[in-house]
């Protein structure tokens, strides 16, 4: 990961999928996403260069993103039997799992973010979602309401 400030480049670390927060203070980054034992969420404070292990769950990892307020970390993992889960970190802290597709929650957690309001977005190809920060659902859209009435997906 190289992080291009002031004119400078600078080695942060080895991985993919690098978010910065809010006020770029600190980055997040996976390493070994592709690798279920080896699969971690590594942190790094911009002033100090400290790296720090964020969270090391297990599985196969993906799409970490900062809420807005910088506190804690979202991502998704998809388990060796292929169940898709959606998960929250707070440096210093314990993963929790928020949520596992199926019911509620639809067939998978496709580019989850967060809302500036601190709830949780995300889509499975149908529907978006919206989730409380504790992962209790609020909303549920299909994507035909935003896509004028045609099946399909929205990414960034």
């Amino acid at each position: 990961m190289l992080l291009r400030a002031d004119g400078q480049t600078r080695k942060l670390g080895q991985g993919r999928q690098a978010a910065l927060s809010a006020g770029a203070r600190q980055a997040v980054w996976l390493e070994h996403g592709d690798d279920p034992a080896r699969a971690q969420i590594t942190m790094i404070d911009l002033a100090t260069g400290k790296t720090s292990l964020l969270a090391k769950p297990g599985g196969y990892l993906g799409s970490p993103r900062f809420a807005p307020t910088g506190d804690a970390v979202l991502f998704t993992r998809r388990t060796e039997a292929g169940a898709s889960e959606l998960w929250t970190v707070r440096p210093g802290g314990q993963p929790k799992r928020l949520a596992r597709a199926g019911g509620p929650y639809g067939d998978s957690f496709f580019e989850p973010t967060y809302a500036p309001d601190g709830h949780i977005l995300y889509q499975d190809m149908t529907h978006l979602y919206r989730l409380a920060p504790d992962g209790v659902v609020v909303s549920r859209r299909p994507l035909t309401d935003f896509a004028q009435a045609r099946q399909g997906a929205f990414t960034s």
